[in-house]
């Protein structure tokens, strides 16, 4: 088995969270924010962990689409059995089922559960780097991944045809995977560790990130991966950067100094499932909390007191599932194994 590394598990803990604040918020600056940089993150991190290994894609097939199809499905059923009636929401349930196999990006193609085409694009991402990573080192490597971004930044204002499996996504997501997959040659260095133990330096850094995060988030306008809204591309690629950055200077202090972060852990180690459980868990939530206290949703998301009480319901109950299916998993491969 692979050793986890603690900053890492700290580090997708608190990006997770992000993504369900992001969720239930909207609140405009907070939400410009959070979408500046959250989901490139969780590429960069997959970039940083990336090791060449045989059998690539059979064991990403099973850690990433299987899930996928599994969580997409039954985000379907219970959206064609109950949501779709409760929201009053006039779509095809043919059409929408269709998406969980053709994967195309957008809200509107996942309208039973938003977040999941993070996973077929992830699967496409992880699988076409390792493809050009074997044959392909240094510049060469460097300038076709410079070359996709391009790509990435002129398809949406060429077209609004979504392709499938979000490989439309997949031309910006690969240049975020690339800078993991980079930034581990540095990360782990004896200097950059030296780097990153004064506490003071840490603390001065991070202010910095905020700063600029919040100041950039101002001109880019809601930034989002998955409908290819991008307003700056430069400004977003700055951002998602630095904010990866600051996430990575926490979650490695956390872990340095020994800080008690159980829960952020078991969070991040979750983070797959919270990632594909959370939103038709939000949507069940707000509505209870909005009958329990005679507020509407819209209100709820627009006051912090409201949206941090939703967040810990959503996160509660999205690790508790996360321990079902891992009782689950342990279940049939005990069967297999008989």
């Amino acid at each position: 088995m692979t050793k986890r590394i603690e900053w890492i598990d700290i580090a997708k803990g608190i990006g997770i969270i992000l993504v369900v604040i992001g969720h239930i918020s909207q609140i405009k600056v907070l939400n410009n924010a959070i979408y500046s940089f959250h989901m490139p993150l969780f590429f960069i991190l997959s970039g940083y962990l990336y090791k060449r290994k045989e059998k690539f894609a059979k064991s990403k097939l099973k850690k990433i689409l299987i899930p996928y199809l599994v969580f997409a499905s039954i985000s379907f059923l219970y959206w064609v059995v109950i949501e779709r009636h409760m929201r009053e929401q006039d779509i095809s349930p043919i059409k929408a089922g269709m998406n969980i196999f053709l994967a195309r990006g957008g809200d509107s193609n996942y309208i039973f559960n938003v977040v999941l085409w993070f996973l077929p694009c992830l699967f496409m991402t992880e699988n076409i780097f390792y493809i050009l990573e074997r044959k392909f080192t240094g510049k060469t490597l460097f300038f076709i991944i410079l070359s996709s971004s391009f790509i990435g930044f002129l398809y949406p204002k060429v077209t609004d045809i979504r392709l499938p499996f979000c490989l439309d996504i997949v031309f910006l997501a690969i240049v975020f995977y690339y800078i993991g997959y980079e930034l581990r040659k540095y990360i782990e260095t004896k200097f950059i560790k030296k780097f990153n133990k004064n506490n003071l330096f840490i603390s001065i850094q991070l202010l910095i990130c905020i700063a600029i995060i919040i100041g950039f988030s101002i001109f880019e306008d809601g930034a989002n991966m998955n409908n290819l809204k991008i307003k700056y591309y430069s400004i977003f690629f700055l951002t998602a950067i630095i904010g990866s950055y600051a996430i990575y200077l926490i979650a490695n202090a956390i872990a340095r100094n020994r800080i008690k972060s159980d829960v952020l852990k078991f969070i991040g180690k979750n983070s797959l499932y919270i990632m594909c459980v959370h939103e038709p868990i939000k949507r069940v939530v707000l509505l209870m909390m909005s009958k329990a206290i005679n507020l509407q949703t819209e209100l709820m998301r627009k006051d912090i007191l409201w949206i941090f009480i939703c967040l810990c319901i959503v996160i509660a109950v999205s690790s508790f599932v996360s321990l079902i299916i891992d009782r689950i998993k342990c279940y049939l491969k005990y069967k297999v194994c008989e």
